[in-house]
């Protein structure tokens, strides 16, 4: 996570050029890294150019160059397998060469665009796609897993009823988690599946990356740091990874929507579970020893608060954009009336005063435009089914 990151390239031009003071938390092998990428603000005579890529070498002979400080992040409940550390920067200087420079460079201290595509931070988040529909399914997957399990156990565990016993998994509060477990992980499942669907027919016309080409089995292994198989890497991978194109908007959405509520249903329904098993909730080799991971991938690949804040300011701007033809017949949906009428009073309201300042003081309109969004979504894909 990075906190503050500045760099102002092209000054002096007479000596290496980029400074970079920044604090960061939680990476890996931070600890013992030589090189490590960093993501700054890019400044050219005094204009930002956003986000964008350099590389930083860390390291010269074992030892840290100045200005750069590291520590261990500390003792973690879960994943201290991991080199997780904390990094600050203060004014830390890099040449220019420094630049990766698919899509930018700085020649003779001015900044070039490279190519058609032009460097924005939707570029560098690319990848994060493909994590977050990996983690999404990985989720899903995971407590599908759990549940089949204590659906065996459950199965074995007599229960004392008056005048009889009852396996656990006939109590009527059980039965009826397994059976609303099993249909809110298949519409989840079977959402993933469809967006994956979607990323494939723009592959085709090569205007995505390799997302769709992330297997369920493939997810599970890239969830849980292990080396797949080669059977389950598909031979197109390498080609669409080095593609580097942008999917559409509503595409990026539908993956955030994906992230969001594959971990919320995970989430929920493994407490649910872990309130009906007693004891066996404790024990290993159950799943639930594994469950602090889905807390984990709640701030992965993109915090789940964040991207509902993006997917409410989304809708906000397309609001504002929209014509009176098409908010009239949104009014004839019931879902589309509640969600225009939260756009307008959630818009009115910013009108009141300093705009973040509102926007915090409406955190519950900003959430509840988000759900509404995510509800869209999901209701869409069920409608196609």
């Amino acid at each position: 996570m990075v906190y503050s990151i500045f760099t102002d390239l092209g000054y002096p031009s007479s000596k290496p050029v980029g400074k970079l003071r920044a604090f960061l938390l939680g990476l890996r092998q931070g600890l013992t890294a030589e090189y490590m990428v960093v993501i700054a603000d890019l400044i050219v005579d005094g204009t930002s150019h956003g986000p964008h890529p350099f590389v930083c070498k860390m390291r010269v002979g074992g030892e840290l160059i100045p200005g750069i400080q590291v520590g261990d992040m500390g003792v973690k409940t879960i994943a201290n397998d991991l080199d997780n550390a904390w990094l600050r920067f203060t004014r830390v200087w890099m040449p220019k060469e420094s630049l990766l420079a698919k899509y930018a460079d700085i020649i003779d201290n001015k900044y070039v665009q490279v190519g058609k595509e032009k460097m924005r931070i939707e570029v560098i988040g690319q990848r994060l796609l493909t994590g977050r529909l990996v983690i999404a399914q990985a989720c899903i997957f995971s407590i599908q897993d759990v549940f089949k399990k204590a659906k065996a156990y459950t199965s074995e565990k007599q229960c004392h009823v008056p005048g009889s016993e009852l396996p656990l998994c006939e109590l009527p509060q059980v039965k009826h988690l397994f059976r609303e477990a099993d249909a809110e992980l298949q519409h989840m499942e079977q959402y993933l599946t469809q967006v994956q669907q979607r990323l494939a027919v723009h592959l085709s016309a090569g205007t995505i990356p390799p997302d769709s080409l992330v297997s369920p089995r493939l997810a599970v292994h890239l969830s849980a740091g292990t080396i797949p198989p080669d059977s389950l890497v598909s031979p197109r991978l390498a080609v669409h990874l080095s593609a580097g194109t942008i999917p559409p908007d509503s595409l990026v959405e539908s993956i955030a929507v994906a992230k969001v509520k594959a971990i919320e249903v995970a989430t929920n329904m493994s407490f649910r579970l872990s309130q009906e098993v007693g004891s066996y909730a404790l024990m290993g080799s159950t799943g639930f020893e594994h469950q602090a991971m889905l807390l984990c991938c709640k701030f992965a690949e993109g915090d789940s608060r964040i991207l509902l804040q993006k997917m409410a300011r989304d809708r906000l701007k397309d609001f504002q954009n929209q014509s009176w033809f098409s908010m009239l017949a949104d009014m004839f949906d019931a879902d589309s009336r509640r969600e225009l009428l939260l756009c307008a009073s959630l818009g009115r309201a910013l009108t009141s005063g300093p705009a973040v300042e509102v926007w915090n003081e409406q955190y519950e309109k900003v959430y509840g435009l988000a759900e509404m969004v995510c509800e869209r979504h999901l209701k869409m894909h069920q409608s196609k089914l």
